[in-house]
């Protein structure tokens, strides 16, 4: 934003009415990624202003420069306390990079990687980077992807890591998760915005705790055409 007001005052309000009527702005490092996600959860999306109802996000013309490598980031610095029964261990380690052990395998990326286990497979990939929780500050979104070895229930987790520092540990907070066993998938929410929608008899619905801290919430649809303004990019999930 800051960089577009510097070179005209009407591109700046221009850029600003744009968030205000499509949302906020979503910076989508791994665009495959973040089309999963919103396939799974559009209306959690929605109701935090970074889709608008067509399965549109804001995103900047230009990507930011100096980005970080967010698969070394991950592995060294994200702690996998987020994970329920899935924990790495019983006391998890401070990082991933500190519970791998000997016989496992690590396969790096530049926006993510892969630890093979003898049990599992953990697959992070850093998803997209937006104001999650509206405190006006940009938070990492995170996918953790836990597979058993000999097949069973997987475990999708939708992290978000709030603000991150340049250098230093990384605390992620589980908030959905999409379980599966084979073709029955289940999406969850830690604290959805997604309001209550009343049955045809006037009550709300009702939801149940299944899962740790985790609400089992509709699964959704969605998306059309991109359309671009001074500084920004409204896009679609093609």
């Amino acid at each position: 934003m800051i960089a577009m007001c510097k070179h005209s005052l009407g591109a700046c309000l221009i850029a600003l009415l744009l968030i205000g009527c499509a949302g906020k702005p979503v910076d989508v490092v791994q665009p495959a990624q973040f089309k999963n996600m919103a396939d799974r959860m559009s209306k959690e999306l929605i109701a935090r202003h970074l889709l608008d109802d067509a399965g549109n996000y804001v995103a900047p013309l230009t990507p930011a420069f100096g980005a970080p490598d967010y698969g070394a980031a991950l592995f060294t610095r994200l702690s996998p306390s987020f994970l329920f029964e899935d924990k790495v261990q019983a006391a998890p380690p401070a990082s991933f990079a500190a519970s791998v052990k000997p016989g496992d395998r690590v396969q790096r990326r530049e926006n993510g990687f892969v630890i093979h286990t003898l049990s599992k497979k953990i697959s992070i990939n850093m998803i997209a980077v937006a104001d999650w929780d509206d405190d006006g500050r940009d938070d990492w979104i995170v996918s953790c992807l836990v597979e058993p070895v000999n097949g069973g229930r997987t475990r999708d987790y939708y992290v978000a890591i709030p603000a991150p520092a340049a250098s230093g540990p990384l605390q992620g907070t589980a908030v959905a998760v999409y379980e599966c066993f084979g073709l029955a998938c289940t999406l969850y929410m830690r604290e959805t915005k997604i309001p209550d929608v009343p049955t045809s008899g006037g009550a709300k619905t009702m939801v149940i705790e299944t899962v740790p801290g985790l609400k089992p919430v509709t699964l959704p649809p969605g998306a059309p055409a991109p359309v671009e303004k001074n500084g920004l990019m409204e896009k679609n999930l093609d």
